[in-house]
């Protein structure tokens, strides 16, 4: 995916502040662009984080799960987690799972009336990492087509305290209705998003 993100960094360079069109006070967003490389575009840029191993994986579904066998929601909690475990990261050749982006303890839900809510909670990568709207809005996708009874459900997914600088705006993107359907139709991010899920 090193074209789209290239594509993408020059198009926020060129834009770095962007009138919010859904709302009528011209709230302007600012992007977060990860500034040394656009200065050194042919830089190599390896941020340094730990990729799991398989085994490492493994243990650690194990241990979750012994925690969260006695919640009445464990099957659905289960549900979501391998419905969105296989997320592949935009930047890098491994999965969300790999990346300790969420485990399964990551998943919470409540009963609110006829609805369950279902929150997702996550951290990107990187704190100035500047694809987190598209992960957010893949494991959306994801749970949307795989979850069972999805119609009854409600999702919210919500970047973790202190994991990325601009948490608020993420979270507000990834959970307007307006935004998330706007960003639906938008062919270029689709096919992104579909890179990430299939």
């Amino acid at each position: 995916h090193t074209n789209n993100f290239k594509k993408y960094l020059k198009i926020n360079f060129q834009n770095k502040v962007l009138k919010d069109r859904n709302t009528n006070n011209n709230t302007t967003i600012i992007m977060s662009i990860d500034l040394q490389i656009l200065r050194n575009p042919f830089q190599s840029h390896q941020p340094k984080f730990h990729v799991k191993t398989e085994s490492e994986l493994q243990a650690e579904r194990q241990a979750v799960r012994a925690n969260l066998i006695s919640n009445s929601n464990f099957t659905l909690i289960s549900e979501v987690f391998e419905a969105i475990r296989s997320i592949r990261d935009p930047e890098h050749p491994y999965t969300l799972e790999q990346l300790d982006v969420f485990t399964e303890s990551d998943i919470e839900i409540k009963q609110i009336g006829n609805k369950k809510n279902i929150t997702v909670y996550w951290k990107p990568s990187m704190p100035q990492c500047t694809y987190t709207v598209h992960i957010g809005l893949a494991i959306r996708m994801k749970i949307e087509r795989e979850v069972k009874d999805f119609d009854n459900m409600k999702v919210t997914i919500l970047v973790k305290e202190g994991t990325h600088k601009h948490k608020k705006l993420i979270d507000k993107q990834l959970n307007d209705k307006e935004r998330i359907a706007a960003a639906k139709e938008n062919e270029s991010l689709k096919d992104l998003l579909e890179s990430l899920i299939s």
